[in-house]
């Protein structure tokens, strides 16, 4: 399987066996027996390449999540022999980055010292994506927005409140509250597609049955800095929104909505695989 996904990486039965370090014909003796053990073909081959078949799309699926579990398991062995009991690989969000994660961690490192913590921090999409690949053992997420995943276990842990960020001369900052029809016709700093923020704001403003900002401008925030929404929110007369905490050199306009965070881990791991 590891030899089908080299080869589905470098596109050529000769470039997948120059990278992992095997002659052509044994690898294509390699991927035979594969391909008569299933009894399907996994690849077509022609002048230009090898092409993976939808059997090899499958296979490569599967093959990735082999991968990565091979690799944790070389990390593992390696900690093990350091004297650490094992490593927990997490993936967050730029919100949850702000306050729940630390204090989360601080917690866990003062009870379990011996275990190490691998952190990576990306959209909802992309460490979702991760753990269901088996590169990651937990996410802390919003709940509640995208697809209900069969291998998927969710956990709620909190509900987190949402307040408007806005510059202190706005319009609207001297409104004791803001309603949505208050921000029709609002420039807005808007966070890019692919995290589960955006699509509950989408989800918002949907239900209110209100459109969706059309002057809003879209921003791929850096997801290892928070306050660039603070920061872009205070441009002109933009508004943005946070989950996250409140700080000093502008307004916020308080509880916009509640939404909940969860910890999401694979099914097969929660029932002891």
């Amino acid at each position: 399987m590891l030899e089908l996904l080299a080869v589905a990486r470098h596109g050529s039965l000769s470039g997948a066996a120059e990278a992992i370090g095997v002659s052509q014909p044994a690898l294509s003796q390699s991927i035979a027996v594969l391909e008569h053990g299933l009894g399907v073909r996994v690849l077509d081959r022609d002048r230009h390449g090898a092409r993976l078949t939808e059997f090899g799309k499958t296979l490569v699926f599967h093959a990735q999540a082999l991968e990565s579990l091979l690799d944790r398991a070389k990390v593992d062995t390696r900690l093990r022999s350091l004297g650490v009991e094992g490593l927990l690989a997490l993936g967050i969000t730029p919100i949850t980055a702000v306050g729940l994660v630390p204090i989360a961690l601080e917690s866990l490192l003062r009870d379990t010292p011996n275990v190490s913590v691998s952190v990576v921090e990306d959209l909802d999409d992309k460490i979702l994506s991760m753990l269901r690949a088996r590169e990651l053992d937990l996410v802390i997420s919003r709940l509640g927005v995208g697809p209900d995943y069969p291998d998927v276990e969710t956990e709620p842990l909190l509900l987190a409140d949402w307040s408007l960020i806005l510059r202190s001369e706005h319009p609207l900052a001297s409104l004791s509250s803001v309603s949505l029809k208050d921000l029709d016709g609002v420039k807005w700093v808007l966070p890019a597609g692919g995290s589960a923020f955006r699509r509950q704001l989408e989800n918002m403003f949907a239900t209110a049955g209100i459109g969706w900002p059309t002057q809003g401008d879209q921003y791929q925030l850096d997801p290892g800095h928070q306050g660039n929404r603070h920061e872009l929110g205070l441009r002109d007369h933009h508004v943005a929104t946070t989950g996250g905490s409140r700080a000093g050199n502008w307004t916020h306009q308080h509880g916009c909505a509640d939404r909940c965070r969860s910890a999401a881990s694979r099914r097969s791991d929660v029932a002891g695989e």
